[in-house]
């Protein structure tokens, strides 16, 4: 998913993207990321679909450990 001028450094385009570490959103201009596990967890939304489908990511992970 790309929201387009929301990086907070260039104000570039963003884009989600998850590896084993978990999701983070990352300008395709400039290579600026954004944990979204760091996001969700302090309660400040990137925006709220995103820091919705990563708390359940999270609670998903818990149940399983």
């Amino acid at each position: 998913m790309v929201h387009f001028k929301s990086c907070p450094r260039c104000k570039g385009d963003m884009h989600i993207n998850t590896d084993m570490y978990g999701s983070y959103k990352e300008c395709l201009m400039c290579g600026h990321m954004v944990n979204l596990r760091e996001v969700a967890m302090a309660g400040t939304a990137v925006d709220e679909r995103t820091a919705v489908k990563t708390q359940a990511v999270l609670k998903t992970k818990k149940r399983a450990a």
